[in-house]
């Protein structure tokens, strides 16, 4: 039995455009193939919820779908069964196959057939999908890539194109840049379907992004911890001086303002956090040592004989 598309997607039948497509998108990152290579059940999935999202989306073949179920989907834009026909006066006997797949859409064909043939109606091209890479910068400062695109022409002929496409700054991980017009020919000179291109940001090895904040990780020394100085701090807008003060503990996160990730459509940028690692040296000289202990005899800490730091 056919799963209701409107289950699929987890909205309901009266759900606006709005939330099919923010319901699409969760589940279209959920599901994606690269989350789960190999897995065909995902796989199965992600084009259940693809054929779902194509024909709620699209207003004629919702409304096809929604009177006739999944096979008046392909009927929607038609203007036939939605012109208010009610089925009286047509004999459904006389036509063989089952009420699944192919044999359904041969009842309609041939009762269009019978009616002067299918309708001229023009009807929107499919949307394109894509995914895209990016790096952690281009995503931060914004990018123009050029896609290699197969879709066909309006002869149905398969065709290889490249188009470019302006990543604007700030985007995220899971973001949609929708290029308009660059998706499948229309039907009977209906307009062209839309590209959507899917954002995927590659990791950066020493950043971590949080909205339009960025996050670090700073080593300093012990001492540095004890008696504060100043340490070199590398941003998305080039190197900063970080003062430590005296007694930083570890964990202390200091806050850079204005150093993260610029706003989409804004001036405004994100904020930089540093959080401090202190690190223990786990080797020291004779003269370290000694220094350490003049320091424990100084502040009268008493340590347990054998059970210092560092034996």
């Amino acid at each position: 039995m056919a799963k209701d598309f409107y289950e699929i997607l987890g909205v309901k039948k009266d759900a606006s455009e709005a939330e099919i497509k923010k319901a699409y998108r969760k589940l279209a990152m959920e599901w994606h193939p690269d989350k789960h290579k190999g897995d065909k059940k995902a796989e199965e999935k992600f084009k259940e919820i693809n054929k779902a999202y194509e024909t709620l989306i699209d207003s004629q073949k919702r409304a096809g779908y929604d009177q006739f179920g999944e096979a008046g989907a392909n009927f929607g834009s038609g203007g036939g069964f939605g012109s208010g026909f009610s089925g009286s006066g047509f004999d459904f006997n006389n036509f063989q196959g089952s009420f699944d797949g192919g044999g359904f859409a041969d009842i309609f064909e041939a009762f269009f057939n019978g009616f002067g043939g299918r309708s001229n109606t023009p009807r929107k091209g499919r949307n394109l999908e894509f995914e895209l890479r990016i790096g952690f910068e281009e995503a931060a400062f914004g990018t123009e890539k050029e896609l290699m695109i197969t879709r066909p022409d309006n002869n149905g002929q398969k065709k290889s194109e490249n188009i470019k496409v302006k990543i604007p700054a700030g985007v995220d991980n899971g973001s949609i840049v929708r290029l308009s017009g660059k998706g499948e020919p229309g039907i009977n000179g209906g307009p062209t379907g839309d590209l959507y291109v899917h954002i995927r940001i590659n990791p950066h090895k020493d950043w971590v992004r949080n909205n339009f904040d960025v996050h670090s990780n700073q080593e300093i020394s012990t001492l540095m911890a004890i008696l504060g100085g100043e340490i070199k701090v590398n941003t998305l807008h080039g190197e900063v001086t970080l003062k430590i003060p005296a007694g930083t503990q570890p964990g202390k996160v200091f806050k850079l303002k204005g150093y993260g990730v610029k706003k989409l459509h804004s001036e405004e940028k994100g904020d930089h956090f540093v959080k401090i690692i202190v690190v223990i040296p786990n080797k020291l000289s004779k003269k370290e040592k000694s220094l350490y202990q003049e320091l424990v005899d100084e502040t009268g800490l008493e340590l347990k004989k054998n059970k210092g730091f560092w034996k």
